[in-house]
């Protein structure tokens, strides 16, 4: 009766059955294999501690018991679905021997810790059956569960050579997942080829795997990396025919979206995002679908329906990742449109509603150049000076600084800048902008009289930069303080080095104060050379050719060269729309005449 109700899964009516053989006469005769199979009811019952109680009590009463072994394998077995794991292991340590049941146990403990995600202690029993049991099978494959271990520990490497052996291999069972894998670490290693190389012998091997649409999906994103839109396109559009009920559906439509949206196809990105959001409008993609359309009527320049479309994504998702960059797209529009009192308050709200946001810190600094751009110099200060207190570490610090360095320039206080220039200086010489810092403390020495100091600075700058185009700018600002001194003949040289920039802001600044250097100097032919050559070389430079041109005239009145000067003020005349300058073209003139009489 007993054995017949164990067949039939009536368990409960077996064990009422396995009792009466154990009260009746039958006792001695059946005893053990009445405890046996009173042991497998209870733990098919998941009765795991009676199981555990009539095992024991066999084994110990029967301690020669025929199939001693297979009752210690579910004794370990009982013991880990109770997470007693030091029993577990116990019972296993006594199969050692018996090649059938012993690497059972071990593959049981280690899947007793590939199930808490502890891959290498799981790894650590995985490994030695297939060092000592190579012939073992089960079910995952040993080689499947080694390799997976590997993979969740990012050893990518031992992960393929275990993964190999099992695509290897004449079993069948695992091979589809095998094939995955592969193809999915070599994706994760950016060798897109290769994996899709892999998902495609998935598809060979195995019409029915569980895996097709994931593999799918990845083999779209592989494409999608390698930039071939099209084909990415193409692949995501097989997965929504082929698995329309996918969990990978809804991302694909995304990425088909993003697909579109990065081939300039703006129109067939909004469709595939609204398509998505119509048929998924639950999926956590719908909120980046909503977005790659704002981004994409950006694209289009519909201006009033991306504004629209914004305003709409912060309603919908206030607490979304991307709202915070829906601002800042937003706040960029608002900025390059030159609707700069809607772009302050669109960063300022970025900031406000989403302070711990990856854009918020970036956004701090931003408010503090759109201030600066509108003249707002003592706002801009504040805000880059709060920037530098609260963002030390922010990787526009540097650039923070120096800009807090310039507005104190704008600003004139002096010390401040000089400070935060020196900060730059003293923490980062390496960086290219500490270059600026050099330039901006001698502007300040300048500013506050320290003429040694400026000069020194823009010595250093030299010294530190001989090769860099910009030490051209420094041999200009060195001309002029050496102008300011009176120092006459190094100011020449310095301006003469100047001449060599690459730079026209530059060599025409230098070109003119080369020629007033010449004539402080006493040396008015040279000067009129130096002066001559603006009008030849920087035509376009208007302020800069008529500013050369007076001095010319002046100097030639001096010489008493009185023909040539008339020429020059008349040239001027021509030129200048300026009223001063037309005046005083016409006063020269007059002079210019008078004299010419006298003679």
């Amino acid at each position: 009766g007993g054995e017949s109700l164990f067949n039939q899964k009536d368990y409960a009516s077996a064990m009422d059955a396995y009792r009466h053989v154990l009260w009746s006469k039958r006792k001695a005769q059946f005893e053990d294999q009445v405890y046996s199979k009173l042991g497998y009811s209870h733990f098919l019952l998941k009765h795991y501690d009676e199981a555990i109680g009539y095992w024991e009590r066999l084994l110990k009463e029967f301690p020669d018991y025929s199939e001693k072994n297979e009752i210690l394998y579910w004794l370990a077995e009982s013991h880990l679905l109770k997470e007693d794991y030091r029993n577990g292991v116990r019972y296993v340590n006594q199969l050692k021997g018996d090649s059938i049941l012993y690497p059972r146990g071990l593959t049981n403990l280690g899947w007793y810790h590939f199930q808490r995600k502890e891959w290498k202690e799981a790894n650590h029993y995985f490994l030695k059956i297939a060092a000592e049991f190579p012939e073992h099978r089960s079910s995952p494959p040993i080689a499947l569960l080694i390799g997976q271990c590997y993979l969740n520990q990012n050893n990518y490497d031992q992960a393929k050579n275990h993964l190999k052996r099992l695509v290897q291999s004449t079993a069948e069972e695992g091979k589809d997942k095998g094939y995955y894998l592969l193809g999915w670490i070599a994706y994760r290693e950016e060798r897109f080829d290769e994996a899709l190389e892999h998902f495609q012998k998935l598809r060979g091997f195995s019409p029915s795997s569980p895996f097709h649409d994931e593999a799918q999906y990845w083999t779209g994103w592989s494409y999608f990396r390698k930039k071939d839109f099209d084909k990415a396109i193409e692949e995501f559009q097989w997965l929504l025919q082929l698995y329309p009920e996918s969990p990978f559906v809804s991302p694909s439509l995304l990425k088909v979206g993003d697909s579109f949206y990065n081939l300039k196809q703006y129109g067939n990105a909004i469709k595939a995002y609204q398509r998505l959001i119509r048929e998924h409008g639950k999926s956590k993609e719908a909120p980046e679908a909503d977005y790659g359309i704002l981004l994409s009527l950006l694209q289009e320049k519909r201006y009033e329906s991306f504004v629209a479309r914004a305003e709409g994504f912060l309603k919908r998702y206030p607490q979304h990742p991307l709202a915070g960059q829906a601002l800042m797209q937003l706040g960029e529009y608002y900025q390059q449109a030159r609707m700069t009192e809607k772009a302050l308050k669109t960063y300022q709200d970025l900031v406000r509603l989403y302070p711990q946001n990856e854009w918020a810190e970036e956004t701090l600094f931003r408010i503090a150049l759109l201030l600066k751009s509108e003249r707002r110099l003592a706002e801009a200060v504040d805000e880059v000076e709060r920037f530098i207190k609260n963002h030390p570490k922010n990787h526009l610090i540097i650039e923070a600084y120096l800009e807090a360095g310039e507005l104190h320039l704008l600003l004139k206080t002096y010390p401040k800048a000089l400070e935060r220039f020196e900060w730059v200086i003293k923490n980062h010489p390496q960086v290219p902008l500490a270059k600026r810092s050099y330039l901006g403390m001698e502007e300040a020495y300048r500013g506050m009289g320290k003429v040694d100091e400026a000069e020194k600075m823009l010595k250093e700058y030299i010294e530190k930069y001989p090769h860099d185009e910009t030490r051209f700018e420094a041999y200009l600002k060195m001309g002029l303080l050496q102008l300011t001194l009176k120092r006459f003949p190094d100011a020449i040289t310095s301006f003469s080095t100047a001449l060599r920039s690459p730079e026209e802001r530059v060599t025409s600044q230098a070109q003119f104060r080369l020629g007033e250097a010449y004539a402080h100097a006493g040396n008015r032919e040279a000067a009129i050379l130096q002066f001559s050559k603006v009008f030849y070389l920087y035509p376009h430079l208007t302020e800069l050719v008529e500013e050369a041109l007076l001095k010319v005239g002046a100097l030639y009145v001096e010489e008493k060269r009185f023909s040539e000067a008339k020429q020059v003020y008349q040239k001027l005349l021509e030129k200048t729309n300026r009223e001063e300058r037309r005046r005083a073209a016409k006063k020269m003139l007059d002079q210019i005449q008078g004299e010419t009489t006298q003679q």
